[in-house]
């Protein structure tokens, strides 16, 4: 298999793993009190949706910081007092497509 079809199918497998888990909102409260590594979990799935809504032609924005980048800035939204849910964060972190 090739590497892109790898991680593709990853993708795909993270994603089906996260929305057959109901994840539902991510709030703030949720969100500090998740470890590092729940957080960086949260933030590839993300990615993973937009890559599929990407390749389906459903989607204009591009995510290409890594992950840590888009971590500490969803926690730097949070030190700054917003109090929304990461989901309304997320399409804010993408560069303009």
């Amino acid at each position: 298999m090739r590497r892109s079809s790898a991680v593709a199918a990853l993708v795909f497998v993270l994603v089906v793993l996260t929305v057959s888990c109901g994840r539902g909102e991510v709030s703030p409260n949720r969100w500090t009190e998740m470890t590092h590594e729940q957080k960086t979990l949260i933030v590839k799935s993300m990615l993973g949706a937009e890559m599929v809504a990407a390749r389906k032609g459903g989607t204009r924005s591009t995510y290409s910081s890594s992950v840590e980048d888009y971590v500490r800035r969803i926690d730097e939204a949070y030190e700054r007092g917003d109090d929304r849910p990461v989901e309304q964060i997320w399409p804010e972190l993408a560069e303009a497509g």
